[in-house]
């Protein structure tokens, strides 16, 4: 299992024969890169030697920094490390909206199945629930009737109870932004080693994003955030240190994606590979989703 790496406090890190190393006053600590999945820095005193962050690339880490109140602020991406980049963009590009429309209605579906799954997990209304297996029957030419946007307010009004609300300031939101930019930096990261622009999406197209084609991958994992929020966050008035750990170790948990178990980084990497054959293919056995009922967090 690939090391995902949180530094809270360090004075600098540098490289050393590739190796990760670590500087906190007297002490030093080494890490082989080609063991690291994940690279989050939280500390912004610390000092980066060039060297790292080139070997960091080199070796497609996913590597994070957070801003002053310790939320993920951006992320470093390797530039064309496909050795078919300009095909694969061109491919990309070519995209007919008749695909595209189909990989978003699949996408939708299993995104909104996945939610339905959270809320029989915790015996949640089954109105809702029925509701929710309604909406996955009526999605069709890239969800012109929006089923996504219906499907998700009565899902969390559901999970977290009538009064919540997406994106207020409050614990469950924060606690669901911070797991969702972890995703989101993991996705990214696949979707470059591939070959493709991240900016360029398939539903997702706001000029000001440059994450659109990770904003639409990223949909059916989603549920398995708003799992871990349900139940460790309803009663917190903060993301503790402690949650931020436990929302980064939510990449090696493990489920089930195409009749086999994975952990939650190799199950980003068969999906996204899975659409990126099917774009090339026509293939429909290459598209694979996730099981969200059977996902189970790895003990930290």
């Amino acid at each position: 299992m690939y090391r995902i790496i949180y530094i809270k406090e360090s004075e600098k890190l540098s490289l050393k024969l590739d190796n990760l190393i670590i500087e906190n006053n007297s002490d030093e600590y080494k890490l082989p890169i080609e063991d690291i999945d994940t690279l989050m820095l939280e500390n912004n005193k610390c000092l980066l030697t060039t060297k790292l962050i080139c070997k960091l690339m080199e070796y497609k880490v996913n590597f994070m920094v957070c801003d002053d109140k310790m939320m993920p602020m951006g992320i470093m991406l390797p530039y064309q490390q496909h050795s078919r980049g300009t095909k694969v963009i061109l491919n990309q590009i070519n995209w007919s909206n008749q695909i595209k429309d189909f990989i978003w209605d699949t996408i939708v579906e299993n995104k909104i199945k996945n939610q339905r799954k959270v809320l029989e997990i915790f015996n949640k209304d089954k109105e809702v629930i029925n509701k929710l297996k309604d909406y996955e029957n009526l999605i069709d030419n890239g969800d012109s009737t929006n089923r996504e946007g219906h499907a998700a307010k009565i899902y969390f009004g559901a999970l977290f109870g009538k009064n919540f609300t997406r994106f207020n300031d409050d614990a469950i939101n924060g606690a669901m932004n911070y797991g969702y930019t972890i995703l989101r930096a993991n996705i990214c990261r696949i979707i470059v080693a591939a070959g493709l622009i991240p900016n360029i999406g398939i539903h997702h197209k706001n000029e000001f994003n440059n994450y659109n084609l990770a904003d639409d991958f990223i949909e059916v994992f989603r549920p398995i955030v708003d799992m871990w929020c349900y139940k460790n966050m309803q009663d917190k008035d903060f993301l503790s240190r402690d949650d931020r750990m436990q929302l980064i170790n939510l990449l090696n948990g493990n489920i089930e994606i195409g009749n086999s178990n994975q952990s939650l980084t190799n199950a980003l990497q068969k999906y996204i590979e899975g659409i990126i054959n099917f774009t090339d293919t026509g293939d429909l056995s290459n598209l694979i989703f996730p099981k969200i009922e059977t996902f189970k967090e790895y003990e930290l």
